[in-house]
């Protein structure tokens, strides 16, 4: 939506837009427009901690996927565990610990 785009941003696209290559902007021309001269001094302090923030929500989104994996395939080995101690009950003398086939799962 152009409203999220200032005035001077749209004046600077529509102003590299142009169809005849006369009235377009050179690429000097460009870096010299005060959007850009703007923006040049005042969002790079901003980009910077939107990336230091960003990386650092990256960094806990990667701990927190690495914790859940990690406590989900000790649920599974303690399952594991579980079955194979119930099916030796059940059955002493066909399985012996780890003797498992895949028609007794």
């Amino acid at each position: 939506p152009l409203g999220l785009v200032s005035e001077q941003a749209q004046e600077l696209v529509s102003s590299l837009l142009r169809l005849e290559p006369e009235q377009r902007l050179t690429a000097q021309q460009a870096l010299n427009h005060p959007w850009v001269q703007a923006s040049s001094t005042q969002s790079l302090p901003s980009a910077q901690r939107n990336m230091t923030a960003f990386l650092a929500q990256e960094a806990q989104r990667k701990q927190v996927t690495s914790t859940m994996i990690t406590t989900r395939v000790s649920y599974l080995l303690r399952m594991d565990a579980s079955v194979r101690k119930a099916l030796a009950s059940v059955h002493p003398s066909e399985h012996s610990e780890g003797d498992l086939t895949d028609s007794d799962t």
